[in-house]
């Protein structure tokens, strides 16, 4: 199976105390429809703790994530790495997406 984003871009930043949205079309051969997506960012990719999940919202291939502003107010400025994964009609999972994540420190509080 081979399983894709449509948007490149690995690297993703939220500033502190702001909403989180992130669009992602997945192509490939995968069944439809998609199951579950799954992005959780972690200070390190060995970290147990989850810094941040954001929900998430699919229509077909795309896929939604996001967070309330009040939710990313709690974040730690700092760097993070995160992934994404997906779980096909069939139960198989798969990463389509991993990289950097930045979360900025604010200005206005």
């Amino acid at each position: 199976m081979v399983y894709q984003s449509k948007n490149l871009r690995k690297d993703l930043r939220v500033r502190r105390g702001d909403t989180f949205e992130e669009n992602l079309e997945v192509i490939g051969d995968f069944i439809l429809p998609i199951a579950q997506a799954k992005m959780q960012v972690r200070k390190y990719g060995s970290d147990f703790r989850v810094a941040f999940e954001p929900d998430v919202y699919i229509d077909g291939r795309d896929i939604l994530f996001s967070k309330s502003a009040g939710a990313t107010k709690s974040l730690v400025p700092g760097s993070y790495v995160y992934d994404v994964e997906v779980t096909d009609g069939e139960g198989d999972t798969t990463t389509i997406r991993e990289g950097k994540f930045e979360v900025i420190q604010d200005v206005s509080r």
